[in-house]
């Protein structure tokens, strides 16, 4: 491109009429309206649908990884309630007129739904910290070690905001293949207490015993210790959530330990 070449201004755009005819193997978009292209030897991006996609059809998700990073990423999952299909392909989100992210999306069929990211949010802060001790066994000695891992989440928005998403895990003892090994250590949860047997989502408790009705708690994979909370925080509020789990190798003898 010549040094003196300039870039065209941005394209404004305008309603266009379409056509869609789709098969099990291809779609077939037709433009019924006249368009313009500029033969200026640049990519030109042109609108062949307009799909509004509102309300219930629209859940903008908060989720965070505390333990491996406090960045707070924002995700749109949508529902397609159009008749359209959504083609594969790369994706660029808008928001206010600012680029805030992009991503991939695949086929999107009627009734369908998809995950956009929506970049991260730095409105919502998180601080994470662990911490541990050692307690007197419940049976007596020997002594057992307890682990806390602590999480804060603060909106600082002045709007609240539901369905905040905090992954975390609790360890699990996995053996190895000598038959002395498999009751060598116990992990005992202890908070949140209500996930132990949990089968679904349930309530979480408050260091009282009552439900704390922004805060719920689910397995998202039970054999490996995987877990989610669910947090709503009102604008301007802060929450906390407190993972708790003891662990008792009285059972490894001289040679048995603990491995963090």
């Amino acid at each position: 491109m010549p040094a003196s070449a300039t870039a065209p201004p941005v394209q404004s755009f305008s309603p266009v009429e379409t056509s869609i005819i789709s098969n099990s193997s291809s779609l077939l978009y037709s433009m019924e309206s006249p368009v313009n292209i500029t033969s200026d030897g640049f990519k030109h991006n042109i609108r062949v649908a307009e799909l509004q996609l509102s309300g219930g059809n629209v859940e903008i998700e908060h989720v965070v990884v505390p333990r491996m990073d406090s960045t707070v990423f924002r995700q749109c999952r949508i529902t397609n309630s159009t008749d359209s299909h959504l083609l594969p392909g790369s994706v660029s989100v808008i928001i206010d007129d600012a680029l805030v992210a992009r991503t991939n999306i695949k086929r999107v069929n009627p009734n369908d739904t998809f995950v956009c990211a929506l970049g991260s949010d730095s409105n919502v802060s998180v601080t994470y910290s662990s911490s541990s001790r050692t307690v007197a066994s419940s049976i007596g000695s020997p002594k057992v070690n307890v682990y806390t891992n602590t999480v804060t989440l603060t909106n600082r928005h002045s709007f609240d905001l539901r369905r905040i998403n905090v992954r975390d895990a609790v360890p699990i003892w996995q053996p190895s293949d000598k038959a002395s090994d498999k009751d060598c250590v116990h992990v005992l949860l202890k908070k949140p207490g209500e996930l132990r047997d949990a089968v679904r989502n349930v309530i979480a408790k408050n260091v009282e015993g009552q439900e704390r009705k922004n805060v719920s708690v689910a397995w998202e994979d039970k054999a490996d210790g995987l877990f989610a909370w669910t947090v709503d925080i009102p604008g301007g509020k802060t929450e906390q959530l407190e993972l708790e789990w003891e662990v008792n190798a009285s059972q490894c003898g001289a040679g048995g330990g603990l491995y963090e």
